[in-house]
Parts: structure tokens; sequence; C-alpha cells
């Protein structure tokens, strides 16, 4: 039984061609996009290129400087007022914790400039492997910006736009390298389509892995395009491909800006470093160390996290297919 959805009749059926032709197109397009954007955005390191770096260094070299002095004026107050008030209580560090916790913020002052460089060494890799999209859909990365983008438009649009009673995992198998054909692919979809329209279909994921534009390489087969809604043809949601192309690149641009605020935050969090690890030493000003470990923490895990959420929503479209069916199923 054929979905509702695809609906019925000529006007119905043009109107679907539009879309698939024109509409999905460019909002597929947009989507491969705007995620190699978003990708691009959150490699940002502002300290990380030459001239950034010189920044950071001169800057660095100026803040130690005046932190010098600070450091020697609050240990010989601290000091003058334990000689004064021996039994200060905890407003006053003993000088064995007192040193100790000087020791600490020195060695954490040194390592900084490098712990930040790792971290950003780190967030690159995970981000240009695509190692969260691989654990959430299952090797879908590539190191090359532009086939990540067309990956996750194909993930998203074969979702909406697949051989009668399929879905993407009726075709496609995770690999460390990205999906693959499955072996019975063919036979598993003849089960509830025509064989021309399965291979057909699965030509066509071959062609876009050969280098094709990503929807592209299905909408422009009118072999694909004249069967949508017939039996045993193609199911076309093609108000919920449409619109849900245009959310997911929605929250890509909205996140790539997002990101441009994060890089230029952290690279504020990370050039006043060397402040709040002085002033963890000192009971009086210890809070100011907690909330900068705290924002420098929540800003570095944002990017991890907002790939996540995308790729937990690209899973959730492949399984629209199923859940649609379930549903109609049980009227």
């Amino acid at each position: 039984m054929l979905n509702p959805i695809v609906g019925a009749g000529f006007v119905v059926k043009a109107l679907a061609l539009f879309f698939i032709a024109l509409l999905d197109r460019v909002a597929y397009w947009l989507v491969s996009v705007s995620y190699t954007l978003f990708l691009a955005v959150s490699r940002i390191n502002i300290f990380g290129t030459e001239a950034g770096s010189e920044i950071y260094d001169g800057f660095a070299e100026r803040i130690y400087m005046v932190l010098s002095i600070i450091m020697v004026f609050f240990f010989a107050y601290h000091l003058l007022m334990l000689i004064i008030d021996p039994d200060g209580g905890d407003k006053l560090k003993r000088p064995t914790s007192l040193i100790k916790d000087t020791l600490i913020s020195v060695i954490a002052i040194v390592l900084c400039p490098l712990i930040f460089e790792y971290t950003a060494i780190f967030q690159e890799h995970v981000l240009m492997d695509n190692t969260i999209p691989s654990i959430v859909l299952g090797g879908t990365g590539s190191a090359d910006m532009d086939n990540s983008g067309r990956s996750i438009s194909l993930i998203v649009f074969m979702a909406f736009f697949h051989p009668e009673g399929t879905s993407y995992s009726t075709f496609i198998e995770s690999t460390e390298s990205g999906g693959v054909i499955k072996a019975d692919a063919q036979s598993e979809c003849e089960r509830t389509a025509d064989r021309d329209v399965c291979e057909d279909y699965i030509n066509a994921y071959t062609e876009w892995t050969n280098g094709n534009g990503a929807v592209s390489a299905f909408t422009s087969k009118s072999s694909l395009r004249n069967v949508v809604g017939d039996e045993k043809g193609m199911e076309y949601m093609w108000i919920l491909s449409t619109g849900a192309a245009v959310m997911v690149a929605y929250f890509f641009i909205s996140y790539a800006i997002d990101l441009g605020t994060r890089a230029v935050k952290l690279a504020f969090l990370q050039i006043v470093a060397p402040i709040p690890l002085v002033m963890r030493i000192f009971p009086q000003t210890k809070g100011t160390f907690d909330k900068w470990k705290g924002e420098i923490l929540k800003t570095y895990a944002d990017v991890f996290i907002r790939v996540a959420v995308i790729s937990f929503t690209v899973y959730l479209c492949t399984l629209i297919p199923t859940l649609l069916d379930a549903v109609f199923q049980s009227i």
C-alpha cells in the first residue's frame, strides 16, 4: 500500500516533480553548503595563525610581567597578615598551602599555551574525521569538508525519496570510510519495489559516490522521477523533504554563527588565563578561577554538543519512513 503522503492524481504528481526538480535541489544544496560552513567556522582558532600567535605572545608577555608584580605584592601582603594575625582562620592560607598552590598555578600558567594548542588539535581531528557523526550515524564521514556536507544532505534526502517500502538502511551499511551499498540491497529492495526502480536507485547512489552532486544524482534520473507515487515505484514525501532540508540548513547556519562567537570567547578566555590561575592562590579570589574554569569547559565542549545534536537529528530523519509506515499500518 502506497504512503498517503505521496498523494495521487496529476496535479499532486506535478507538484511533487516540481519540488524534486527544483526546490529540493536548492534546499539540499543549501544543506551541503551550510554544513561545510559550519565545519569551517568550528575550526577557527584565532591564535592558531602566525599573526594570531604574534598577538598572543605579545599580550602574554605583558600580562605575565604585570602578574609577576601582582604576585609579589600579594605574597608580601599575605605573609604580613600571617605575621600580624596568625589565627586568621580560613581567610588566610598557611605558608605550606600558599607555596603549594603557587607552584601549581605557576606550572599551569607555563603549560597553558601548550594545553590550548593540543585541545585545538584534538578538536580539529574530531571534527574533520567526523568522529561524532560516525558514532551516531555510522561511518558517514570524510576528511573532505565538501564531501561531508554532501554526505549529510544525501542521508536526509534518502529518508524522504526512496523506492516503496524501503529506507536508508535498506541500501547503505556503515564502514569506517563511509556508507557503502549493501551486498543484498537489490534483493531487499525488490521485496517491495520494482526491479528497475531498485537498480536505478542503487546506480544513482553509485554515481554520487563517483563525484556527482549529492541529490542531483537522484533527482536527475527521469526513471525515478516518473514513477513517484506509482505502485512499486518511488515514495517521495515532497513537502516534508523540502521542509526538513530547510530546517537542517537553518540549524547549520545558526550554529555556525554561534560558533563564530565561541571562537572569540575561547580566545578571550585563553588570553586572560594567567589572571584566574594566579587568583586561585588566594581564598578571597578563588571564585574567579572557578568561574573561568567553568566557562572554558562549557565553551570548549559547545562545538561537540552541537555536532552531536545535529548528528542525532539526521539519524532521526533516517527513521522517518519506518515510523510513518508504523503509523499508517496502525490506522
